[in-house]
């Protein structure tokens, strides 16, 4: 807070910033096949919408592609590791939640994320009889900006969060641990913990 003093007159200015976060439900209903390829590139698909990644190299949006899941042992192996860096555990509590109880209408839901920056100055003018009129009243100006500086660092990368997926577990367990176990059992893929 900032005061200011003039001759015959007293200015009284203040500035305050609000950050608020707003969330919109987008969820839709999606028609999954039962096979452990196709509901891991469901896997893979929610975690590319939840980071934005929309403009992903053209042999990697085929992965995203769940109802066309006709993959050779080299595609499961790429998608294999192309699951492995969205890992749930390097998302978790920064753009996945697991929350029963945000999870309404679907085992998983997403929502979009909006920061509201709002500043707000404040001015109280008392002032001699040339200004009687404003004396003791009180202006209000605000401005509202929408903005998300929400971000995640992913393999050196920073990605913006403009989503988050809440989840039940066994949404996780379904559509990623279980696919990646059974594809893991046949893949050429050596995992080092």
């Amino acid at each position: 807070m900032s005061i200011t003093t003039y001759q015959n007159q007293s200015t009284t200015i203040a500035m305050s910033e609000q950050s608020q976060i707003r969330f919109t439900a987008t969820t839709v209903t999606v028609n999954v096949p039962d096979d452990p390829r196709a509901t891991l590139m469901y896997y893979f698909n929610c975690m590319c919408n939840v980071l934005n990644l929309t403009d992903v190299h053209p042999g990697v949006k085929r992965f995203r592609d769940y109802h066309h899941y006709d993959l050779n042992r080299n595609d499961i192996d790429t998608l294999i590791k192309l699951c492995e860096i969205l890992a749930p555990h390097k998302l978790e509590n920064k753009c996945i939640f697991e929350c029963a109880a945000l999870c309404v209408n679907h085992s998983c839901e997403f929502y979009n994320v909006d920061e509201i920056r709002q500043r707000v100055l404040s001015a109280t003018v008392t002032a001699n009889t040339s200004i009687s009129a404003l004396a003791g009243k009180s202006a209000l100006f605000a401005s509202a900006t929408a903005t998300s500086s929400l971000t995640i660092v992913l393999g050196g990368e920073s990605y913006r969060i403009t989503k988050i997926m809440t989840y039940k577990r066994s949404w996780i367990q379904e559509n990623y641990y279980t696919p990646m176990q059974l594809l893991r059992r046949n893949s050429s893929v050596c995992i080092i913990l």
